[in-house]
Formats: C-alpha cells, sequence, structure tokens
C-alpha cells in the first residue's frame, strides 16, 4: 500500500515506486491511497493522473485504496499523541481511515469465497 499527497511531484515518485512494485513482482497489485485531500474529486483527480501515467498494462494493477481528508483533527491528534480513531471516532479523517482499513481486510481475507470460486488477496486462484 501506498500513500501519496495529490502535488504533482508526489503523484510522480508515487507513481514510479508503484511501477517497480509491478516489475518487482508480477502478477501482484498495488494499492494507493490519496491523503492531504479536501474532497473526493481531488482525490479521484489524483489518483487517475497517477495511474494515466503508468504504462497501460500496469494500469489495471494499481487500484485505488480511497481517500484521507485534510482534516484539523488529524493535526489535534498528532500534538496529542492520540490515534484519531479514539480521540474523535466521528470525525472525517477517522471514517476516512476506517474505509480504507475495511478495503485492505477485504483484500487480506485469503482464501475467500466469493460466487463459490476461491479467490486469494483479491485476485483469482491459480487453481481456480
Amino acid at each position: 500500500l501506498l500513500f501519496s499527497a495529490p502535488e504533482p511531484r508526489e503523484l510522480e515518485e508515487t507513481c514510479a515506486l508503484a511501477r517497480r512494485l509491478c516489475f518487482a513482482g508480477p502478477g501482484a497489485r498495488v494499492g494507493v491511497t490519496i491523503h492531504g485531500v479536501r474532497s473526493i474529486d481531488e482525490a479521484r483527480g489524483a489518483f487517475d493522473a497517477l495511474v494515466s501515467a503508468l504504462e497501460p498494462e500496469l494500469r489495471e494493477r494499481v487500484v485505488s485504496y480511497g481517500l484521507l481528508l485534510d482534516d484539523l483533527e488529524v493535526y489535534r491528534a498528532i500534538v496529542n499523541r492520540r490515534p484519531i480513531g479514539v480521540i474523535r471516532p466521528q470525525s472525517r479523517a477517522a471514517r476516512a481511515r476506517a474505509d480504507v482499513a475495511r478495503l485492505l481486510l477485504t483484500d487480506a481475507a485469503v482464501p475467500a469465497v466469493i460466487e463459490g470460486r476461491e479467490e486469494c488477496a483479491g485476485g483469482k486462484r491459480a487453481d481456480g
């Protein structure tokens, strides 16, 4: 799982790292979470820019793992040295982090039985 801010320079660095991971692990998927955004549209635009910079054969292997919103509560949690999900569980940032965690847990369900077929880590098993 890679994290990237929506700024062009950071997207370029994340794209380069995603490319290296894809080539290092043929068949592996790379998840990306965009952080520090103010809206879903901003995160979507950043993710789309990142994926469009990849070679066509790699684009389906880089998947979105949501976004982490820029939220004042995050900075307060950092100053207090407490997890955002503990001190402000209903904040936008805490809910966004929970969404990312759910996506990771869903993909980590190995093996998962979906529609009667066994699947591993979000992809089809070689024997199924």
